[in-house]
C-alpha cells in the first residue's frame, strides 16, 4: 500500500518475493518509478502495478490473500507545526481502513506499518498500536529502527512470526495502547490532533474570520444597521448548514476515491453543478413545492447519515462514482431548490444573500467541531438548522399577511 516509485516493491522482489501488487494512488509517482528507479521494480513480471486508493483496493478484493501486508509512506508523516497537519482527514490510518487491511492478510503472514514519529508526536504511535490493536485483536509488535524517525508496527495470527530479533533496532513485543489517547475512526479520521490539547491558535483564527465577515456583510449588505435592510433567519441558517453538508460531502467521497487535489475539484464542481441545475428548477416550480422539497432535504440528509459511505468502496470505480456522487449531490438538490425559491421570492435579495453568506462563515467555523463531535453529526447538525430555517418560513407564513414562500 502506497507503493509511490516503488522502493519498497525493489525490496520485495530482492528477498525472493514470487508475487508483488503495488497499490499506488497516483499515477504521476508511479511513473516516474516506472521511467527513473534503477531496480525497475515496476518493470519486474513478477510486479502487478495497480493504481487505485488504499482502502478501495482492499473492499475491490476481498477474496486476496498475501503472506505480507506491508503498508508504505501513504502520507507525508509529518507535522510541519503543531497546527498544519491538524484537519488532514485520513482514512488509511483508521481501525476501519487497518481492518480492511488485516483482512487481507494470510494466517501465516503478517500485517507491516511503517510510520515516521519525529520526538514529541510519540501520541501518534500510542494512536497506531491502538488502531491495530483494536483492528486485529493483536498486539503489536513495535521496531523503532531509527530510519528517518521511523517505526514499523507488525501484527500476525502466528505467534512465531513476532519473535524478531533486536538487531533490526529496539523491539517492543505485546505493546499496549495508552486507554487515554483517542483511537482514530472513519468517523473521526484526525489522527494528528494532539491528545487533550486546545487548539487555541484555530479558535482565536477562527473568531477573527467571523468578525471580519459579519464587519465586512454588514457593511455591503447593511444587515443590522438602522433603517436598512433586515436580517433573513431562514437564509442564514440555511448558509451554516449548507457549509456543513459540503463538508461532509468532500470528506465522504475523500473516503470513496482518496483525498486528492482531483478528488476535491470533482466535489466542488460537482456541487456548483447541481446548485446551477437546482437554480433552473426552482425558476420553474411553484412555491407550494418548497415544503416538498424540505422533506426530501430531509430524508436525503438522513439517507446520506445512515449509510457509511465506507460501504460504497466495495463497487467497481464507475458505480462507486455514481452511488456516491448520487447520494451526496441529493441534498444539494434539494438545498438548491429551497434557496433558489426563497432568493425569487424575497422582498429584500440583498439582506436574503447577505444573510446566506454570513451563515455560511458561521457554518464553516462550527464544522470545527467534527474534531470532538465526529464527522456524520455534520449531516445531523445541518438538519437541524435546516429545520429551524422551515420553522422560521413557517412562522412567517402564519403571521404575514403577505404571502411568502413556504
Amino acid at each position: 500500500m502506497g507503493a509511490g516509485t516503488g522502493n519498497d516493491v525493489a525490496a520485495a522482489l530482492r528477498v525472493g518475493s514470487a508475487q508483488v501488487v503495488a497499490v499506488e494512488i497516483d499515477p504521476q509517482i508511479a511513473g516516474i518509478g516506472r521511467r527513473l528507479h534503477p531496480e525497475r521494480p515496476y518493470e519486474d513480471r513478477r510486479t502487478e502495478l495497480v493504481i487505485n486508493d488504499a482502502r478501495a483496493y482492499f473492499e475491490q478484493h476481498p477474496d486476496e490473500r498475501f503472506d505480507v501486508v506491508a503498508y508504505g509512506l501513504l502520507d507525508s508523516h509529518s507535522m510541519f507545526s503543531s497546527m498544519s497537519s491538524l484537519r488532514l482527514d485520513n482514512y488509511v490510518y483508521t481501525v476501519e481502513g487497518i481492518r480492511a487491511g488485516w483482512s487481507h492478510v494470510k494466517d501465516g503472514g503478517i500485517l507491516s506499518i511503517c510510520f515516521s514519529i519525529v520526538t514529541g508526536n510519540e501520541f501518534i504511535a500510542d494512536r497506531m498500536i491502538g488502531i491495530i490493536q483494536e483492528a486485529t485483536g493483536v498486539r503489536p509488535v513495535v521496531v523503532t529502527h531509527g530510519m528517518n524517525f521511523g517505526m514499523t508496527f507488525i501484527a500476525s495470527r502466528s505467534p512465531d512470526l513476532m519473535n524478531f530479533p533486536p538487531v533490526v533496532g529496539r523491539v517492543v513485543r505485546d505493546a499496549a495502547a495508552d486507554p487515554r489517547v483517542r483511537i482514530p475512526s472513519d468517523d473521526w479520521p484526525f489522527l494528528y490532533l494532539r491528545p487533550g490539547a486546545t487548539p487555541w491558535t484555530y479558535i482565536a483564527v477562527l473568531g477573527v474570520i467571523l468578525l471580519i465577515a459579519w464587519a465586512g456583510i454588514r457593511n455591503v449588505y447593511g444587515l443590522g444597521k438602522a433603517g436598512a435592510t433586515s436580517f433573513d433567519p431562514p437564509l442564514f441558517f440555511m448558509g451554516a448548514a449548507f457549509l456543513l453538508l459540503e463538508t461532509r460531502m468532500v470528506t465522504a467521497l475523500s473516503l470513496l476515491f482518496g483525498s486528492t487535489w482531483v478528488v476535491n475539484a470533482s466535489v466542488f464542481s460537482g456541487i456548483l453543478l447541481t446548485a446551477f441545475l437546482a437554480n433552473l428548477a426552482a425558476m420553474r416550480l411553484p412555491r407550494r413545492t418548497i415544503l416538498l422539497s424540505y422533506v426530501l432535504l430531509a430524508a436525503s440528509l438522513l439517507l446520506t447519515w445512515a449509510i457509511p459511505p465506507g460501504g460504497l468502496n466495495s463497487l467497481p470505480l464507475l458505480s462507486r462514482g455514481i452511488a456516491g456522487g448520487t447520494l451526496y449531490a441529493l441534498p444539494v438538490a434539494f438545498a438548491g431548490v429551497i434557496f433558489s425559491g426563497f432568493l425569487r421570492e424575497s422582498t429584500q435579495p440583498a439582506a436574503a444573500l447577505g444573510s446566506n453568506l454570513l451563515g455560511a462563515v458561521v457554518g464553516g467555523t462550527i464544522e470545527y467541531t467534527s474534531m470532538a463531535i465526529g464527522l456524520r453529526s455534520l449531516t445531523l447538525l445541518a438538519l437541524v438548522f435546516y429545520l429551524i430555517s422551515y420553522l422560521f418560513v413557517s412562522r412567517a407564513a402564519r403571521t404575514s399577511p403577505v404571502p411568502v414562500a413556504s
